[in-house]
């Protein structure tokens, strides 16, 4: 495929490229595949309504304001619609003339694409979650939840190619009738010259083993449950101290948590910081934790962005034995995995990795050789332009 001009549109409000957005991991992912697309060749031309903003929309806190109540969850999302409308205005006046390519990040009550398919460019839509589901379910962001759905399932079954995160969303999407051939499984990736353990030090807090964090501070992380198994190995003198990079609204009842297992010492909130900061902290960690647990029972459809981000940094990972953990860490060799829910599993691969603390730095070393060779934004977006290939006719 020959590159040419690109359109990448992120409709979210609250989706920004900012430095001190609170999305760390859209964020993350927005400029990733930008970049990875830009590496292919692409003329890539961002339409980012996130970035467009007032500010107050996207900083620390935004995600609070709009989850506490019915009254705020519907103002958020009549507040989506006008933008939705005010969007659609700015986007037909910005591209003019056809592109070579639309690709979009899809968003609650929220699509443009589908404007500029109709002038003749073909339209990738990607999802990183079944936000019918998540959206009002999960996060009680929104209230609006048969026009959401409506609208998520109609672009879904209407664009050119749809892009998912994993196998599990793709087996969602398909049974709500989208057709399983235009359907592209990409996983997260990394920016492997951004997250470079050769241009960090590491930030580290004390000599004990630590567990590290990197994400938001949220409920289905199961951080909870880290806490108290690390509350059982210090009684059995087994010394870890923890580090939990991020913000979010689990904040303060874990940090309450800590101080009553009695780890007040022995945890570090750090809060949210940049992505320098972030990669300072990775890489001081031994081990990186990633324990989320299933959504709703429809399946673990989520593809970690720690992990990645964890093992391009040559840190080794405790993760939950969900299928993106599985084959990376099956590939690599660099990780302790466990069963997900299972507090003895968890607790078993803490050990384990603490007895090995010796093989770590060359577990790290095959865990970054592992995500250069294949987990890089640059290597995603060249598999998914080769589908897109065989499926869309372009000239770019």
């Amino acid at each position: 495929m020959t590159a040419g001009r690109l359109a990448y549109l992120s409709a979210a409000p609250r989706v920004s490229t900012k430095d001190h957005a609170e999305l760390g991991g859209p964020r993350s992912h927005v400029l990733g595949t930008i970049g990875g697309f830009k590496r292919e060749g692409w003329e890539v031309h961002a339409f980012i309504v996130g970035d467009m903003v007032p500010d107050s929309w996207v900083k620390s806190g935004s995600e609070q304001a709009i989850s506490v109540g019915r009254v705020r969850a519907m103002t958020a999302d009549l507040l989506r619609l006008v933008v939705r409308g005010v969007s659609a205005i700015k986007l037909r006046r910005r591209f003019r003339e056809p592109v070579d390519l639309v690709y979009e990040r899809f968003a609650w009550l929220q699509s443009l694409g589908h404007i500029l398919q109709r002038r003749g460019s073909p339209w990738i839509l990607e999802t990183n979650a079944p936000l019918f589901i998540e959206s009002t379910e999960e996060r009680a962001t929104s209230v609006l939840r048969n026009l959401g759905r409506r609208l998520e399932l109609r672009a879904y079954r209407k664009c050119d190619v749809l892009v998912v995160i994993s196998g599990v969303l793709k087996d969602i999407v398909t049974s709500h009738g989208v057709r399983e051939e235009k359907v592209f499984v990409m996983p997260n990736g990394v920016d492997t010259g951004l997250f470079d353990p050769a241009h960090y030090s590491g930030r580290r807090y004390s000599d004990r083993f630590t567990i590290g964090f990197v994400g938001n501070l949220a409920p289905w992380q199961r951080l909870d449950t880290l806490l108290e198994v690390v509350a059982e190995l210090k009684d059995e003198d087994r010394e870890i101290g923890l580090v939990f990079v991020g913000d979010g609204g689990e904040k303060e009842r874990l940090r309450k948590h800590a101080a009553d297992l009695g780890l007040a010492d022995r945890v570090v909130f750090t809060g949210r910081l940049d992505v320098q900061g972030v990669c300072e902290h990775i890489c001081g960690m031994d081990v990186g934790y990633s324990g989320p647990e299933d959504v709703r029972g429809a399946g673990m459809y989520m593809s970690p962005l720690k992990l990645y981000e964890y093992m391009s940094l040559k840190t080794p990972v405790v993760a939950a034995a969900y299928a993106d953990a599985q084959s990376l860490v099956a590939a690599s060799g660099s990780g302790f995995m466990f069963k997900p829910g299972d507090r003895r599993g968890l607790k078993d691969a803490i050990c384990e990795s603490m007895d090995r603390r010796a093989e770590l730095a060359a577990l790290g070393e095959a865990a970054r050789a592992t995500i250069v060779k294949s987990h890089s934004w640059a290597s995603r977006v060249n598999d998914l332009t080769d589908f897109i290939r065989e499926r869309v006719a372009i000239d770019g």
